[in-house]
This record gives structure tokens, C-alpha cells and sequence, in this order.
């Protein structure tokens, strides 16, 4: 996620985190297990 963060411009990662929760409603984290195709 660190990687990914700065990738997209965020420098802080709990400031990346913040604002992809607001958007999405669930951290990165929950996002991906939800989404993970079996």
C-alpha cells in the first residue's frame, strides 16, 4: 500500500488511507479482501 500511495501522489500513508475510505467507505485493506476473485 506504501508503494501505491506514493504512486498515486499521497506522501503520507494514513493521509492516502483517510481519503480512500472516504471514497470507498472501508479502508484498503477491506477493499481487497472483498474484492479478491477465488
Amino acid at each position: 500500500m506504501f508503494e501505491i500511495a506514493d504512486r498515486v501522489g499521497y506522501k503520507e500513508y494514513k493521509y492516502f488511507v483517510s481519503v480512500f475510505k472516504l471514497y470507498t467507505g472501508m479502508t484498503p485493506k477491506k477493499y481487497r479482501v472483498l474484492n479478491i476473485k477465488e
